[in-house]
């Protein structure tokens, strides 16, 4: 298997699996990066001051609302 089918089935896999991940690359850089969470479900807040003092990988939308929350 090509490194790229590995990478696809890793991904398949966590999808499917429902874990909640990220992979990402830094500028001008080729090598990937791989974020899984290890609780099974993302923390879901309502406000940002509500992430002081909590660790981890945020996805915020610009502006949050209850269709768009904070994960």
């Amino acid at each position: 298997m090509t490194p790229d089918l590995d990478l696809t089935d890793l991904i398949d896999r966590l999808w499917r699996q429902g874990t909640s991940f990220a992979i990402y690359r830094l500028p001008w850089q080729e090598e990937l990066h791989l974020i899984a969470q290890e609780s099974p479900h993302p923390l879901i807040l309502d406000d940002l001051p509500a992430l002081s003092g909590v660790r981890g990988f945020v996805i915020a939308p610009f502006r949050p609302a209850p269709e768009y929350p904070l994960t």
